[in-house]
C-alpha cells in the first residue's frame, strides 16, 4: 500500500485529500515516521492545485500537521502550520466545525507554551462556534470546554474551571459508556481541580472513578493510569495518609522501573521518588517527635 501511494502522480485536490487520510491512519496506528511525509505530500499537491475551492481543504491539513507537530513536541513546526491556516480562516465568511478544531487545536498549543490569554481568546472562540452549529449536549462541545477550563485551571480561577469542568462532564456522561476513556479524563481533571481547591474527599473520590476505568480499558501500564496513581498519593500525602500515599507509589515505581519504555516514564518515575522522599521525611519526623 505504501509503495502504491508513493508512485502515485496526479496532482489534484481529491490525491491530496487521500494523503492527508492516509497521514490521519498513520498517526491512529502510531506510524509516526509516516505522518508528516504524507501530510506534506498532501500539502505540496494541493498548494500546487489551480482550482479555487483548495483553500479549506488546504487550512484542515495544515491544521491536522500543526497538530501532530505540538503532539510530538515540534512546536516551532506547529506554530508555522497553524499560522498558516489562521490566515485562510479568518478570511472565510462563515466559521464551520473545521475551523472550530482550528480555534480549539491553537489554544491548546498556547497553553503549552505559557499563552494564556492567547490560548483563552482562541478556545472561547472555538466554544462559540461549537456552541452556534451543535448545541450544548455534543461531545466536540464538551471538549471545548474542557480545553477552556484547562486554560482558566492554570489562570488559578477555580471557580470557573470547575463550571467548565462539570459541563464537559455532564455531556460525556449523557454520550458515552460509563467505562469509556474520555471520561476518565473529565473525572481526573475535576480530582486535579478539587486537590488544588483542597476539596479532598471530591477530589479523591474523582480520581478513583478515573482510575478505575484507567485499569479497566487502558491497563495499569498505561501512562494517564500512572499519572493518576500518582495524583491519588499526593493527595494522600496531603491529608496525612501516608500509608495510602505509599501504596501508589509503589505501584507507580514498580511499573516504570519494568517497563521503562513507557512515554514520559522519566519524569513521572522522578516524580514519584520525589514525593516518596517527601512522605518519608514526614514519618521519621514524626516518629522523632513522638518518641
Amino acid at each position: 500500500m505504501v509503495k502504491l501511494i508513493d508512485n502515485l502522480n496526479f496532482n489534484d485536490v481529491e490525491i491530496g485529500d487521500f494523503f492527508n487520510r492516509f497521514a490521519l491512519v498513520s498517526k491512529y496506528i502510531g506510524k509516526n515516521e509516516q505522518v508528516e511525509k504524507y501530510y506534506l505530500k498532501a500539502i505540496d499537491i494541493i498548494e500546487n492545485d489551480t482550482r479555487d475551492d483548495k483553500e479549506l481543504n488546504l487550512a484542515l491539513i495544515y491544521t491536522n500537521i500543526a497538530k501532530f507537530y505540538q503532539d510530538i513536541g515540534k512546536f516551532d513546526g506547529s506554530f508555522k502550520f497553524y499560522e498558516k491556516a489562521y490566515k485562510i480562516y479568518e478570511n472565510i465568511e462563515f466559521d464551520d466545525i473545521s475551523s472550530a478544531n482550528f480555534y480549539n487545536n491553537f489554544g491548546t498549543l498556547f497553553i503549552t507554551i505559557g499563552e494564556l490569554i492567547k490560548a483563552e481568546l482562541y478556545l472561547n472562540k472555538a466554544l462559540n462556534i461549537k456552541l452556534r452549529i451543535l448545541g450544548d449536549k455534543d461531545f466536540l462541545t464538551s471538549v471545548a470546554y474542557n480545553d477552556l477550563a484547562v486554560c482558566y485551571e492554570f489562570q488559578e480561577r477555580y471557580d470557573e474551571a470547575e463550571e467548565l469542568y462539570t459541563k464537559a462532564l455532564e455531556i460525556r456522561e449523557l454520550l458515552l459508556e460509563y467505562n469509556h476513556p474520555e471520561l476518565a479524563i473529565s473525572y481526573g481533571n475535576l480530582g486535579r481541580l478539587y486537590l488544588r481547591k483542597n476539596r479532598y474527599k471530591k477530589s479523591e473520590k474523582s480520581f478513583l472513578k478515573a482510575l478505575e476505568i484507567q485499569e479497566e480499558i487502558l491497563t495499569v501500564e498505561h501512562i494517564s493510569t500512572l499519572t493518576t496513581c500518582n495524583n491519588l498519593a499526593f493527595l494522600y500525602f496531603k491529608i496525612k495518609k501516608y500509608d495510602k500515599a505509599i501504596e501508589y507509589l509503589e505501584k507507580t515505581i514498580f511499573i516504570l522501573n519494568k517497563n521503562p519504555q513507557i512515554d514520559y516514564s522519566n519524569s513521572l518515575l522522578k516524580e514519584a521518588y520525589f514525593l516518596l522522599n517527601n512522605i518519608l521525611e514526614y514519618i521519621l519526623d514524626d516518629f522523632e517527635k513522638s518518641g
